[in-house]
């Protein structure tokens, strides 16, 4: 494989991966939105959250569909990226104003989602080239990037909603967003060069159909479960534990800072003990920590809370280089997009369990 010269990888793709990211990962403050929401609407937590279910299943099936597409034009996901995310927060805001609730599930739920599912998927095969020889620690920084938004998002949506209502809170997110996703738009280019990695000549649906394939699939799929079980109902549970306005904001920064921890380390670990490993490991912390959560301890659960933010982020991490070991370059966006589809389906396992029980 030989990049072309007069290419900067730090202007053209790597600056323009992290503020993207840092962006579309924002969906992940939820929590901190809901009751306001639920204020709102004069709704019930069930009825606001499906707002986050929608935007996680057009998220997840977003990729799965434009993952093909990433895989020969990654700028085109960079520009309707930016029209549906950006678009998506001004209907909120109008659904704000009106009173309309499903119109606040199709701007956050259905225009949002795609934003966030383009965005994702429009990176890791341009940083498993760049960073051919570590492709887990390459394709973690927009991963990790997506994890690492929730610091930023967090510290902007309180700042806004103790100033103003939602409707003005989502219109000026939106503003404030619209920046630094044109700017990475207008950055990127895609890496000029001659692939001669294996051409893998599989069909996608042949590939698919496999057990190894299915294997990769429900192992992304259960961990996303999982690890959305607790973060779209972290700030609810903290104020079970009695936990204040200041101090929710405070814990939901630093889960955010161990999800991209996670997402970073276990990339790395990816790389240097072998990608299979790596999950192991994920598996063994989430599974303790769920074992630490049977203490109703507020110190150990927000322990146990910032152990499965790690294992939930290395998943994602970890994935890119995986399927790339077993697929190919060639194949690593369209086979990544598809098994994003795992994100999609956890709404319907996970969420909707949790609020129903």
């Amino acid at each position: 494989m030989k990049i072309k010269k007069h290419y900067n990888a730090i202007i053209n793709l790597i600056i323009p991966a992290i503020l993207i990211n840092l962006v579309t990962g924002s969906v992940y403050c939820w929590s901190l939105l809901s009751k306001a929401v639920m204020d709102t609407f004069a709704c019930t937590k069930f009825q606001a959250d499906i707002s986050f279910s929608l935007a996680i299943f057009f998220l997840g099936m977003s990729g799965a569909v434009f993952g093909s597409t990433a895989e020969k034009n990654p700028k085109l996901m960079y520009i309707l990226s930016t029209i549906t995310f950006i678009l998506g927060l001004v209907v909120s805001g109008i659904a704000c104003y009106t009173g309309i609730l499903p119109l606040l599930w199709i701007g956050f739920g259905c225009l949002l989602g795609i934003g966030c599912g383009t965005s994702y998927v429009a990176n890791p095969k341009s940083l498993s080239v760049w960073f051919r020889h570590n492709k887990g620690k390459g394709t973690s920084i927009a991963i990790l990037s997506f994890g690492f938004a929730k610091v930023f998002g967090t510290a902007l949506i309180q700042f806004l909603l103790s100033h103003f209502d939602l409707f003005g809170t989502f219109l000026i997110m939106g503003l404030t967003y619209f920046v630094p996703m044109m700017v990475s738009t207008l950055m990127f280019k895609k890496i000029p060069f001659n692939l001669k990695d294996k051409i893998n000549t599989a069909k996608i649906r042949d590939i698919i159909l496999t057990k190894k394939y299915a294997a990769i699939w429900l192992m992304f799929c259960a961990n996303i479960t999982c690890g959305l079980a607790f973060i779209a109902n972290e700030a609810p549970m903290l104020r079970t534990f009695g936990f204040g306005l200041v101090s929710i904001g405070l814990i939901s920064s630093l889960s955010s800072v161990f999800n991209s921890l996670g997402r970073f380390g276990f990339a790395a670990l990816s790389d240097w003990k072998g990608r299979e490993f790596a999950y192991f490991v994920i598996f063994g912390i989430s599974v303790l920590a769920c074992i630490l959560n049977l203490s109703y301890a507020p110190i150990i659960f927000v322990i146990a809370l910032m152990m499965i933010n790690m294992g939930y982020g290395g998943g994602f991490s970890a994935l890119p280089a995986l399927i790339t070991k077993h697929y190919g370059l060639t194949k690593t966006s369209t086979i990544h997009g598809l098994t994003l589809s795992g994100w999609a389906m956890r709404w319907r396992i996970s969420v909707h369990y949790w609020q129903t029980h």
